[in-house]
């Protein structure tokens, strides 16, 4: 069973690059749709433990990751594939979205 993975400034780069696959969670804890969608991605990365791996990004602890994504809005979710951004999506969505979107980019 996976887990969701927290990352920081100093271990986001590992991380995109050590698996095929990764769904980041830009969030903050005062972002109430951001814990809202929490739920949704505990179980996607549960359900795909091989495919793709979930990290969270709080962004007021982590000012260089945040912005070198130019997140602006949260939640932002990017979806990397390969080490390269493959899509995102912006705001608070259903986890029927999320993983279409994941089996949309690969």
């Amino acid at each position: 069973m996976s887990e969701i993975i927290s990352a920081n400034d100093g271990n986001f780069e590992s991380f995109i690059q050590g698996h095929p696959m990764v769904i980041v969670d830009f969030w903050a804890p005062t972002c109430m749709p951001c814990r809202l969608m929490e739920p949704g991605l505990e179980k996607i990365a549960a359900s795909h433990p091989e495919r793709v791996k979930v990290l969270k990004v709080n962004v007021n602890e982590n000012p260089k990751t945040s912005s070198r994504f130019f997140v602006r809005t949260l939640p932002t979710l990017l979806f990397i594939k390969d080490g390269q951004v493959r899509t995102q999506i912006v705001g608070a969505v259903n986890p029927v979205l999320i993983e279409k979107t994941l089996n949309e980019v690969g």
